[in-house]
């Protein structure tokens, strides 16, 4: 049996252990702290940089501006892509703290303590896995951007754990108010929290399932309704870059966009999905939980934003924070589908660092460019079919009249 607290040992310390060799990569880069994320596969930029144009879009608004039409109010020309919620959210949080350094080193650790705190309960392997996946790589995009991905993979996590809480100790018209509160709030602030309304599938009663999830698309439609125009240049200010993509588009925009790009773009994301059902209703016995408690939850939410996001859009590498909330259930799951998956979500992480480290190497061009980008492609898609097969499994099994809950477990 874990102990509870083994695996967050391991956490932190594969987390210092991280910290320090990018400290020492640091020694002699001018005094610049940031390039210190270069050493764990990431490109250096100026130090939380999308927290500080954050900054700028909402004063600029507040200026009688408009952001999302108007980039001239920073350097690079950038047109704001995140929701006016957000931006007041991001800008509130910065006003908190007075200055940007600050507001994204308390970003930072507040994502690292969520992880940290995830780690609870689960195997040993579990923590190291969070660890490296947060602090290396993709993780590590995010952390040092002070991106708004960290923030509302708080309000997932809540979605996840919260409501199930409530729900274990029976309080369930509670707990699905909360749930409905959460993805409203969640989906306002970003589109892409509406793929977390699978963890509702890990409600006791399955009247309750049915009654989450309709509140977390009634909370999507009011939102869409609401902000209508808005929405348009969300959607159209997102950049599209086949340097730090990491869904389908990303080995699409190799390809020169047109017809065949849309065509190659849905014919994939079509086969996943028909390949995703066909697995699903092949294994399904094989995927039938064992338990419903948080981790499960977690995975169901985490699962769902990997999948959705990989699949529609050219999502980039710090969204993958959000798979690492599939590994606490995934790593006690002790069965060998548990640590093939796991070893699959650690090495499509940690593949930026891989590429960064095969450079240093080798000449990063043509052919070898291909197979690398058409190498990583491959194994998110490979996860992103499982994504779906798992979660397209779970939902039939816990949406039928008559199932039986399996014991409800929380540590």
């Amino acid at each position: 049996m874990t102990r509870p607290w083994t695996s967050l040992i391991v956490f932190c310390l594969t987390a210092l252990t991280i910290w320090a060799y990018a400290l020492q990569a640091m020694q002699g880069m001018d005094n610049q702290p940031h390039l210190g994320w270069q050493a764990v596969g990431v490109t250096p930029m100026h130090p939380y940089a999308d927290l500080d144009l954050t900054r700028k879009q909402y004063e600029y608004l507040q200026a009688g501006h408009n952001p999302y039409t108007d980039g001239s109010y920073n350097e690079s020309g950038i047109k704001a892509n995140y929701s006016r919620a957000m931006l007041w959210a991001m800008w509130r949080w910065y006003d908190a703290w007075g200055c940007v350094p600050w507001a994204g080193t308390a970003m930072l650790a507040v994502t690292c303590a969520l992880l940290a705190g995830l780690c609870w309960g689960a195997p040993a392997a579990a923590g190291m896995c969070m660890a490296l996946g947060l602090g290396m790589g993709s993780g590590a995009l995010g952390l040092e951007r002070g991106n708004s991905d960290q923030m509302v993979a708080w309000l997932v996590a809540g979605l996840a754990v919260l409501p199930w809480q409530l729900d274990k100790r029976g309080q369930h018209r509670l707990a699905v108010g909360l749930f409905g509160a959460l993805a409203g709030l969640g989906i306002l602030l970003k589109l892409f929290p509406l793929f977390a309304l699978p963890a509702a599938l890990a409600f006791t009663q399955r009247q309750h399932r049915w009654q989450a999830v309709a509140l977390g698309l009634l909370a999507a439609g009011i939102y869409q309704v609401a902000d209508w125009q808005t929405l348009p240049y969300l959607f159209g200010n997102t950049p599209s870059s086949a340097k730090y993509s990491y869904g389908i588009p990303g080995m699409l925009l190799l390809i020169k966009k047109g017809a065949l790009h849309t065509a190659l773009r849905l014919g994939l994301t079509a086969t996943v999905l028909a390949t995703g059902l066909w697995a699903a209703w092949r294994w399904l016995e094989a995927l039938r939980p064992t338990r419903t408690d948080w981790r499960y939850s977690l995975c169901l939410a985490g699962a769902g934003i990997f999948a959705a996001t990989f699949l529609l859009s050219a999502s980039y590498n710090y969204r993958l924070l959000f798979l690492l909330l599939t590994v606490p259930y995934l790593a006690l799951q002790g069965r060998r589908v548990g640590w093939t998956l796991l070893a699959g979500v650690l090495v499509y992480m940690l593949w930026p660092f891989v590429e960064y480290k095969v450079k240093q190497r080798l000449p990063l061009e043509g052919l070898l460019k291909i197979t690398l980008w058409s190498a990583r492609q491959t194994v998110g898609l490979a996860l992103a079919a499982l994504a779906v097969a798992w979660l397209a499994a779970q939902a039939w099994l816990r949406l039928q009249p008559g199932q039986k809950d399996p014991a409800s477990v929380g540590v």
